[in-house]
């Protein structure tokens, strides 16, 4: 049997997967044209982009050895859930809220973070939102939203 590098096999895998994924939803939306571009046109563009990284990756890895690494769990769970997070509390609590608990969500994928500094740093990036997006750029984002 030929070695085979499972790593780089599984990470174009990927990159082909997504890029067929969204390939197939860029082709629901209008293409166009290069001079006149519809919707569809730039995720098509790069969802075949993807698939051909894709590929490239793939095709050196079938004639290579390489052990499949296992990623740590926690740090791709706290990230996860903290985009959840966010998600959920914006619609619910607004901004500030959702930007304090997602970093707090996100700070569980390190073991080393303290209390003291993922509350400052919670407090700190909310308020660089709020500055940046409602106050810097005028959107309509609810800050607060009291959900009784």
């Amino acid at each position: 049997m030929k070695p085979v590098d499972k790593r780089d096999l599984a990470a174009g895998a990927a990159l082909i997967g997504v890029g067929l994924v969204f390939a197939i939803g860029a082709l629901q939306l209008r293409i166009g044209t290069a001079r006149s571009m519809g919707a569809g046109f730039f995720p098509l563009i790069f969802s075949i982009a993807a698939i051909v990284l894709g590929v490239l990756v793939v095709i050196p890895a079938l004639s290579r050895a390489g052990e499949l690494v296992v990623p740590p769990w926690r740090p791709f769970l706290a990230i996860c859930g903290s985009i959840a997070v966010f998600a959920l509390v914006m619609v619910q609590a607004g901004m500030l809220p959702a930007v304090a608990l997602s970093v707090c969500v996100a700070a569980l994928a390190d073991r080393r973070s303290s209390l003291p500094g993922t509350l400052l740093l919670a407090a700190g990036l909310a308020a660089g939102c709020w500055a940046v997006f409602v106050i810097g750029l005028g959107l309509p984002i609810p800050t607060f939203r009291f959900p009784f």
